[in-house]
């Protein structure tokens, strides 16, 4: 859309709903908080794609759970995980910069990060397992299946 356009499209909504409707639309809380994402993630960028730390991705086989949750940069030994039945809790924390050191630019993950992963399917400690290789954690357990049981009407 060319700038002429822009404004007649903006004296037009201006007309429609009054002198302050750019103001009010302007000083509002979500318009700024709009356009500080879209300084900060660019236009074309979605709400919906906003993502967490650390990104994973759950496949199912007809036996297992399998998940690859990246985690460049890490070591096992700073990866916690706790499994509670259907949630798995991941807790960990990255090398930081030492003290006196300018950063110039920074994209990677530094710092601690907790996030909880709802498990598709319940699971059991003595059926997991977790193998961590080239900063991808790979945890794996067997699909738990229950046999329906007959319950006895009175």
């Amino acid at each position: 859309m060319d700038s002429n356009k822009f404004k007649q499209w903006m004296d037009f909504a201006q007309q429609m709903y009054g002198q302050d409707f750019w103001n009010n639309v302007m000083n509002s809380n979500q318009a700024s908080e709009f356009m500080n994402d879209i300084h900060r993630k660019g236009p074309f960028q979605s709400q919906e794609q906003k993502s967490e730390f650390p990104l994973v991705d759950i496949i199912q086989t007809s036996t297992h759970i399998i998940l690859f949750i990246d985690l460049p940069g890490f070591r096992k030994d700073q990866i916690t995980i706790i499994l509670n039945g259907e949630t798995l809790l991941l807790k960990g924390a990255a090398d930081t910069f030492p003290d006196g050191i300018s950063v110039l630019q920074r994209e990677r993950f530094h710092g601690a990060f907790e996030r909880r992963i709802k498990l598709p399917v319940p699971a059991d400690k003595q059926n997991f397992t977790a193998k961590f290789d080239n900063g991808i954690l790979q945890i794996s357990y067997e699909r738990f299946f229950m046999e329906g049981e007959i319950v006895e009407i009175e």
